[in-house]
């Protein structure tokens, strides 16, 4: 087949940002043949629907074919755009928590949440493909494929890429005829986005027998997509996932990494600090945190810590909708932290003692919660950067204005200048005040 180039390109794109790194015209209309094409007016005098479909060779097997969508209207659209698509878990927790909607037919990409990997990236069990979805395989694919399979699946959601207010979501599974999905939701006016929704076919032919059928086919798509991003329920649904992850941050730590509670008889390292005070908690016994790489994460110190003290793990993540937060930063269900703050606070209170005991002076790590998140830049734990190609259509991000956080009853260590806990507002949505845990029981200052 004239597809099968180079080797390593027949491997399916792992991720969004490999879906551009193989396809640089992925949003151009270079690269790409026309098949259909609505523009201009309608026979009433109104203003017709734009739209297009397109396809091309698809670099790892297949055809790829997109659909173009332009001015989807949103009925009460998030303050922050590219919050307009819902991350995969809080959508299996939202139908779980609420099965009258999935009844409903609400579940597109019928599933449920077998592995939560990340923020925005599940692998979640399949059962139904979106009604647009099995049109274009009687249209584009092998008719004897079966429509009915299920298996899994893996789902990702990146937002602010490739353009700072885009939300993009992918869809991979190894059964059926359609097995790779890529949705862009990119807003263009008040209330409205352009929306292009791009996928791989088995066949390699294109079926030109199907032109007459394109027209009904853009108008399902447009139907189905706008009910899809307006369905019932959905502004619930998306207030869910404001909420659904909590972000902290650790400062002053400037004086070496923060303490653990010391674990001995296990080969572990001895403890170095000793604290009588821990004795109530069981945790006299601290160690240096020693990071595992080269450089310190809070999202491992906060993971062990945690483990130590409970006795079980619980996740802490590095990374938030496909973007990598900063070292300084990490992300926690909210509803697992809000069970086990106090707890986290009892013991870090003597940690503080301890990493004081240890360095001297009055410096000591405190963390904050419920603060802005803050990433690297997109490509930048991968150690290559996506071809200037696609560099081209991203946008710079809106720049991140500098915000003091003043001193409030809680504790906020203030001889610590290196990080800007943001409280500011961003798109039009207001984080919570940036609180910083009493864990210092020597009262405010």
């Amino acid at each position: 087949r004239c597809h099968a180039l180079v080797t390593a390109w027949m491997e399916r794109p792992a991720g969004v940002e490999e879906w551009f790194q193989r396809l640089p015209q992925l949003l151009s209309v270079q690269g790409w043949e026309i098949a259909s094409d609505r523009h201009g007016h309608g026979t009433s005098g109104t203003h017709e629907a734009a739209g297009t479909l397109s396809h091309c060779l698809c670099p790892w097997g297949g055809r790829l074919i997109k659909i173009t969508l332009d001015g989807i209207a949103i009925k009460d659209p998030p303050q922050d755009s590219s919050h307009v698509l819902v991350r995969p878990e809080v959508r299996a927790q939202f139908l779980k928590d609420h099965p009258e909607y999935s009844a409903a037919g609400y579940g597109v990409f019928g599933f449920e949440l077998l592995n939560h990997v990340a923020p925005g990236h599940a692998v979640v069990k399949t059962w139904a493909l979106w009604s647009l979805f099995r049109l274009c395989t009687v249209l584009f694919g092998q008719l004897s494929s079966g429509h009915g399979e299920e298996g899994s699946a893996r789902q990702r959601l990146v937002r602010d890429f490739p353009r700072h207010g885009d939300a993009t979501y992918t869809h991979s599974q190894d059964f059926g005829e359609i097995r790779d999905v890529l949705v862009i939701c990119r807003p263009t006016m008040l209330d409205a986005f352009d929306v292009q929704v791009i996928f791989s076919v088995q066949e390699d032919k294109f079926a030109h027998w199907a032109v007459p059928q394109f027209a009904k086919l853009m108008e399902s798509a447009r139907k189905s997509t706008e009910w899809f991003l307006n369905r019932p329920g959905v502004n619930q649904l998306r207030q869910l996932d404001e909420d659904f992850y909590t972000i902290l941050a650790i400062q002053s730590w400037q004086r070496g990494p923060p303490f653990l509670p010391a674990r001995t008889g296990d080969g572990v390292v001895a403890p170095t600090v000793t604290i009588d005070a821990g004795e109530k908690l069981g945790l006299t016994s601290w160690s240096r945190f020693h990071p595992p790489g080269e450089k310190f994460l809070f999202s491992q110190y906060l993971e062990q810590f945690l483990e130590y003290l409970l006795g079980e793990q619980i996740d802490v993540f590095s990374s938030l909708d496909g973007r990598q937060l900063v070292p300084y930063q990490a992300a926690v269900l909210r509803q697992k932290w809000s069970r086990i703050r106090m707890v986290f606070s009892d013991a870090f209170s003597l940690q503080k003692t301890a990493y004081r005991r240890a360095n001297g002076g009055t410096t000591a790590p405190n963390v904050h919660e419920d603060v802005k998140p803050r990433f690297l830049p997109h490509g930048s734990t991968r150690g290559n950067d996506i071809s200037s190609a696609v560099e081209s259509c991203v946008s710079q991000e809106a720049p991140q204005h500098k915000v003091v956080v003043r001193r409030t009853f809680l504790e906020v260590e203030t001889d610590d200048e290196e990080i800007d806990f943001d409280c500011s507002e961003r798109h039009g949505r207001r984080y919570r005040t940036v609180n910083s845990l009493c864990t210092d029981r020597s009262g405010p200052e």
